[in-house]
């Protein structure tokens, strides 16, 4: 596999890695046995890596390669218990799928938004959410009345809800 592979892999692999985990713990109800899968899955996604449709979501393609290693380990075990019928663990799947492929939507139209914020707007954001500074602490280190920084945050979140939703009815209409 080539370094450029071996990178795509690694991000793709890396982001939809705890939706796999809890898509496997929902099978098989034993925290052990999932990560046990899910190291086998991960494994074998690197190994066919290659053959994987990058036109297609990795996530819908990791959670076929999960469904069959939950299918092999209950075979293995010799147990059936918590294996649910295969039709709902397709829906399951593609619910999965549906919502992942949402998020990152959302966050595509939540990074452009930001992306049009001016500076001081962006250091609010980035101190409230990205650093976990409390209000209080912010109008501290900011020198600001809590009132006015409150204020100024409502202001903020209201601009953002409405570029996103702006952003959701342009995607609608294209």
């Amino acid at each position: 596999m080539s370094a450029d592979a071996h990178e795509r892999f690694l991000k793709l692999h890396m982001k939809n890695q705890q939706t796999l985990f809890s898509y496997l713990l929902g099978q098989v109800r034993n925290p052990h046995q999932a990560e046990d899968i899910l190291q086998e899955v991960s494994i074998i996604c690197w190994r066919k890596f290659e053959s994987y449709d990058q036109d297609r979501p990795y996530l819908a393609w990791a959670i076929g390669v999960a469904r069959n290693e939950v299918r092999r380990s209950f075979r293995k075990l010799g147990r059936q218990e918590g294996l649910l019928p295969q039709d709902v663990l397709d829906q399951v799947a593609e619910t999965m799928v549906q919502q992942d492929e949402a998020l990152t939507e959302e966050f595509r139209f939540l990074e452009s938004c930001v992306s049009c914020l001016n500076d001081w707007q962006r250091k609010l954001l980035f101190l409230r959410y990205q650093d976990g500074c409390a209000p209080r602490d912010m109008a501290i280190k900011l020198g600001r009345p809590l009132s006015a920084l409150n204020m100024q945050m409502v202001r903020l979140r209201k601009i953002l809800a409405r570029c996103i939703e702006q952003k959701r009815a342009q995607a609608r209409h294209v």
